[in-house]
């Protein structure tokens, strides 16, 4: 299913309701022949919105994007030694973070030192998901 598919499906209206009120892909789609980058692509066209902004692409590199709505976006915060910008993401459920940076690495806080660490993906995915 495609996001032509989609908009058969839902208006407009409709659909910026879903997704403002933090609807999932894995409504709509159900098989995985279709990427991620080509719904995007797609939705933006056809609705002529961006509906994930720049801040959602860093969460979008551990994640499924099925997952995206588990998640709310919580700041970001600036890696002085990398230069790079560490998004927060905080899961519904557990309420813990998922930080992430630019190109997809993850980290975790240490309240003590009051900064940022480098984790595996997998160890940060464990940790968000306990």
């Amino acid at each position: 299913m495609n996001a032509h598919d989609i908009l058969n499906v839902l208006s407009k209206q409709k659909f910026a309701d879903w997704y403002n009120s933090g609807g999932r892909f894995d409504q709509y789609i159900s098989d995985n022949t279709v990427s991620k980058d080509d719904i995007i692509k797609d939705i933006e066209e056809i609705f002529n919105i961006k509906p994930i902004e720049d801040f959602w692409k860093p969460l979008l590199k551990v994640i499924d994007i099925k997952d995206i709505g588990d998640y709310m976006y919580m700041g970001e915060h600036k890696d002085i030694l990398t230069d790079k910008i560490i998004y927060l993401y905080k899961h519904y459920n557990t309420r813990r973070y998922l930080n992430v940076n630019t190109d997809g690495i993850c980290y975790s806080y240490n309240p003590w030192t009051e900064g940022y660490f480098k984790v595996s993906k997998e160890n940060a995915i464990k940790h968000v998901l306990s």
